[in-house]
């Protein structure tokens, strides 16, 4: 049985690594903390935030997703998902929250994708 290729990512979408970066820094904790098995509710919430988001703004599969967050299953990413979809429609500040950090988000990607493109369009390169 031949496995399947996960989809090529196009440059300018988000990387998990980079909402991961994003979740930390606006809820102050360490990726180790957001990867963890630990299941405090400060953990768990912006850890299924991050979950959320990789799967809204990436292409990447669930087992993909789950695999980025300490190994976890895709039935868990998939729960995180429902979980944060309520939760958005019940909760204003979880809906901020993941408001603001797909904001944040968008931006280091373009950042990234803007730095990327200008390298490439070096006149430099086309030097003789």
């Amino acid at each position: 049985m031949i496995a399947q290729a996960e989809p090529v990512q196009p440059l300018n979408f988000p990387r998990i690594a980079e909402i991961q970066t994003v979740v930390c820094n606006h809820f102050d904790l360490t990726h180790m903390e957001l990867i963890s098995e630990r299941r405090h509710r400060e953990l768990v919430r912006p850890r299924q935030i991050a979950m959320y988001l990789a799967k809204q703004l990436t292409l990447r599969s669930l087992p993909e997703i789950g695999r980025h967050f300490g190994g976890r299953d895709h039935t868990t990413v998939i729960h995180a998902i429902r979980t944060i979809e309520r939760l958005r429609g019940e909760d204003a500040d979880i809906a901020l929250n993941v408001e603001r950090c797909a904001e944040e988000v968008g931006r280091v990607a373009a950042e990234r994708f803007a730095d990327r493109v200008e390298y490439q369009a070096s006149p430099w390169m086309w030097a003789a």
